[in-house]
Order: C-alpha cells, then structure tokens, then sequence
C-alpha cells in the first residue's frame, strides 16, 4: 500500500478518474455470487419488510436469476411482498406461477447453493489428491 501513499501516485489517480477511468464496479459489474437461481425468472411486487424492491433484484441477479416486470407463462416465480399489486398478482395464481415471500427466496438460494457447495467440496477433495508418479499435486481448473 506503499503506492497510494506517495501524493505523485494519488495525483495520478485523481487525473484518471477526471477522464472517465472507473475505480470502482457498478452494482451491476459484480461478481456473482452463485448461480443457484440460474435459468430462473422473477417478478416483484408489493412492498417487502427486509429489503426494497432494488436490493431483492441484486439479490437475485447475484445468484444468477433475473428479474422482469411482468408475469408470463415463463415466470419461474413471484416474489410478493405486503399489498401485491393486483395485476401481477392475479396473472401469477392463473397460470399456477409459485408465489414466494422474502424468506421463501432466501430458503430457495440457500436450498439451491448446498448441494453445488457439496459438491466443489467434493471435487476439491478429489483434485487436491497427490500424483504418485509425479509426487506433485494435480488442480484442474
């Protein structure tokens, strides 16, 4: 940490961000953090008691799910908070699309992560077996 301690380095900086050089990620830019709501889609409606409506859609992007505004046939599920607009929320009971409330999706992030996490835990153990003829260790990435 050296580097940023030096004002010619900290100036530098300064002088990066002032032509549009990033030093940080958008919310958007960051990492996943799993994919166990990968291939799913949801929509939000009525006001949630945990989380506003903008955190629950990071929430669920950051477990690889995506969020739309309206209900169709391919809605995996709603997420429906206190007063559920009527609209997606009558679309939603007719074409049978599960409604879930805020502990609902986290149960259903947590239920979906175990068994991935089991498993790189497994693979992990496999991988890092030591390579009799080599007498190194094998990773395969």
């Amino acid at each position: 940490m050296q580097f940023f301690s030096l004002p010619a380095n900290r100036e530098l900086i300064e002088k990066l961000k002032q032509v549009g050089v990033r030093t940080a990620m958008l919310p958007e830019e960051r990492v996943k953090q799993s994919t166990s709501l990968a291939d799913m889609s949801f929509v939000i409606t009525g006001t949630l008691s945990t989380m506003t409506r903008e955190q629950a859609a990071a929430l669920i992007a950051a477990h690889g799910g995506k969020v739309t505004g309206s209900v169709t046939k391919k809605t995996s599920y709603l997420l429906a908070g206190s007063d559920p607009g009527g609209t997606k929320f009558t679309k939603a009971t007719e074409l049978g699309i599960p409604l879930l409330d805020e502990s609902g999706l986290q149960a259903l992030i947590e239920q979906a992560s175990v068994p991935n996490e089991q498993a790189a835990a497994g693979a992990a153990v496999e991988q890092s077996e030591p390579n009799a003829d080599a007498g190194q260790m094998t990773l395969e990435l």
